[in-house]
């Protein structure tokens, strides 16, 4: 009989992303005074940003247009991460203290470095 492993924080964070992503928000960037508002997936937004909003040169830098940023003007990818950390943010909560992040990434070195939840 074969042993199944589970690796509890990692198949949480995979099950997390997952809800995360299939959020649906609400675009509020805005061209000629009027917010778009069409709902979007949160993984969709980067080809959202692209297929109605033009945002697809990595070589030109690009004003947040969404409603009410005053953010510096960036390149695509920067743009991108923008949108989803300052407009649209996840939360991943730690689920041993729960601690709370903007970031998979920082959820991910928080279980494997410095949870106390987990013995660290």
């Amino acid at each position: 009989m074969s042993q199944l492993s589970f690796d509890f924080p990692q198949e949480m964070i995979i099950f997390v992303g997952n809800v995360i992503n299939t959020t649906v928000r609400h675009c509020w960037w805005t061209h000629n005074g009027m917010a778009c508002n069409i709902p979007v997936q949160r993984q969709h937004f980067n080809a959202h940003l692209r297929d109605f909003h033009g945002i697809n040169s990595h070589e030109v830098p690009y004003q947040c247009l969404w409603y009410g940023c005053s953010a510096q003007p960036m390149q695509k990818p920067s743009l991108e991460r923008h949108v989803k950390e300052v407009h649209i943010p996840a939360v991943w909560a730690c689920p041993h203290c729960l601690e709370t992040f903007t970031r998979k990434n920082t959820l991910q070195i928080h279980l494997n470095e410095r949870c106390q939840g987990m013995g660290h």
